[in-house]
This record gives C-alpha cells, sequence and structure tokens, in this order.
C-alpha cells in the first residue's frame, strides 16, 4: 500500500470518529435527564476539531 494512501485512509477514519463523537455527545446530552452540560459539550467540540484537524493535516500533506 502506498504511503499516501494509506494516510487519506487514516484522514478518512478519523473524520468518522469525529462524527461519531459528535453523534455521541449531542444525543448523551439531550436524551440526560440534567440538562445540557456546557463543560461536555465544550470538551466535545475540542475533540472534534482535534480529529478533524489531524485528519484535514493528514490529508493536505500528500498534497505538499
Amino acid at each position: 500500500m502506498h504511503e499516501d494512501e494509506r494516510r487519506r485512509i487514516i484522514a478518512q477514519k478519523l473524520f468518522d470518529l469525529a462524527n461519531l463523537e459528535a453523534g455521541v455527545v449531542v444525543f448523551g446530552e439531550l436524551a440526560g435527564r440534567n440538562g445540557v452540560r456546557s463543560e461536555l459539550v465544550m470538551l466535545g467540540l475540542t475533540i472534534f476539531a482535534l480529529l478533524y484537524g489531524i485528519g484535514y493535516f493528514l490529508i493536505t500533506k500528500e498534497n505538499l
């Protein structure tokens, strides 16, 4: 397997993981009985941005 292809696959999986994580945070908070906790939402957004950022870096690195 070529390194660029491997990097693209890993980046795509990071995007998928970020989307799953966002869904878990959103549905977990909406299904919770104690209301929305802003700290948990901010943590979820941070993890989402981190995963997407790493994936984007891997995708653009193959174009360098």
